[in-house]
């Protein structure tokens, strides 16, 4: 189990903690899912998964597009040369200078969240003489299973409840600055199976042929976000339910199926390309047992790696000692233990009841499949100790492509009043 990551942290000696991402894995999971999605299908970058400048730009090269949630991720997309032809906005809640600043530089579409938010796209479209293409989200009205976190079906902040969708179809015809092409789905994060997507797939596009027949209107575009869950990345040839060749082969029999093999499919994904090329790595400090379980203190914890905790089976947990990397299953070299960070507060946890070689204090623990929602997903600023610093192997070569930040940094921008 030991591969290129571990042997250079082996053989590095790089403050703890930190991120490295293995750029070549994400390289292998955009190959895998390029050569069985039908041609007509486009992806989309999910940004929020993780924004690194280094990643967004591996990823703009690669030639995919970039589905952003906030003008901050705008920006960024922007830096490391996203053509606006390529560029989705999605997300509740929207604000105004954002919607303004995403109509100003052209992104190629915005995914309208509600009746009210098409009416502020309209008007700000006009108010600034442009003409902006949109998406209608839709909230399903059917329950999506096998999902970590759930983002339609029953009341959702999410999108336009299916009931109403097609009395706001009608609505939004009338405007003149906006032009609605297509309808967006996205019902869970992180599923594991295959066959559930597809099944959840097959939903929507009914759905949609229903609403083009009752109203008459003709979608041009068809976005949807698979929420492929971490375990899928792997896709064994022997398992048809996370096999990444079967799932090809049910979307193109789905699109010819249902008359969609003429649309502009897009695909938003993100955990799917990027998780399994990032691990997380910090330093044994103290280990105990108390009454009668054993806790294992690392020098990093939920502040950098917050998500850690509830997923938990998404991880693949190892130690790194001075000499060899041990990665140890539940067997009678491995002893159960949690892995512990060092923040005051009984909630910082990242791993429970797992089984590990036992560590000694200087030995490293490296967490893997941390590279979606790993760094920005931690509460960064708790406690005040340093930013971790995030590491990529491009080409065999180790590169720094954030720097770890010092206690000094966390009072930068920071103003005391001129009253004290």
């Amino acid at each position: 189990m030991t591969g290129r990551i571990e042997k250079i942290i082996l053989n590095s000696d790089l403050p703890t903690p930190f991120f490295i991402y293995d750029f070549s894995k994400i390289q292998e999971q955009f190959t895998k899912l390029e050569k069985v999605l039908p041609s007509k299908v486009s992806i989309f970058y999910s940004v929020k998964t993780n924004p690194s400048l280094a990643i967004l730009k591996f990823i703009q090269r690669l030639g995919l597009g970039a589905e952003i949630t906030s003008s901050g991720e705008l920006s960024a997309v922007q830096r490391v040369e996203f053509p606006s032809e390529k560029i989705i906005f999605t997300g509740p809640g929207k604000t105004d200078e954002e919607l303004e600043k995403a109509i100003r530089n052209g992104v190629y579409l915005i995914i309208a969240e509600s009746l009210k938010e098409i009416e502020r796209i309209e008007r700000i479209s006009r108010n600034l003489k442009k003409n902006q293409s949109i998406l209608m989200r839709i909230n399903l009205s059917q329950s999506i299973k096998n999902g970590t976190y759930k983002m339609s079906s029953g009341p959702q902040k999410f999108g336009i409840d299916e009931e109403v969708v097609e009395n706001v179809i009608l609505r939004a015809s009338d405007f003149k600055n906006i032009k609605l092409l297509g309808v967006h789905f996205y019902g869970a994060s992180g599923i594991s199976n295959y066959s559930i997507i597809s099944k959840n797939i097959k939903f929507f596009l009914n759905l949609i042929r229903k609403v083009e027949l009752t109203t008459k209107f003709r979608f041009s575009i068809v976005d949807m976000g698979l929420g492929l869950g971490v375990n899928s990345h792997i896709s064994s040839g022997l398992n048809k339910k996370n096999n990444i060749n079967e799932f090809g082969r049910a979307l193109k029999i789905l699109l010819k199926t249902t008359g969609f093999n003429d649309r502009k499919i897009i695909l938003e994904i993100g955990r799917f390309l990027v998780a399994g090329a990032g691990s997380y790595v910090a330093k044994v400090i103290d280990i105990k047992e108390s009454r009668g379980r054993k806790f294992i203190i690392i020098d990093g914890g939920m502040n950098h790696l917050a998500r850690a905790g509830l997923e938990p089976e998404s991880h693949y947990i190892g130690i790194i000692k001075r000499s060899y990397i041990k990665y140890s299953p539940r067997n009678a070299s491995s002893e159960k233990v949690d892995i512990a960070g060092p923040l005051a507060t009984p909630t910082d946890i990242l791993i429970r009841n797992t089984f590990l070689p036992a560590p000694a204090i200087g030995d490293l623990v490296i967490i893997n499949k941390v590279g979606a929602y790993g760094f920005t997903s931690g509460m960064l600023y708790f406690s005040s100790r340093p930013l971790p610093a995030e590491y990529a192997l491009i080409n065999g070569k180790l590169e720094v492509i954030r720097k770890r930040k010092g206690e000094k940094d966390f009072f930068i921008g920071q103003m005391i009043p001129r009253s004290h």
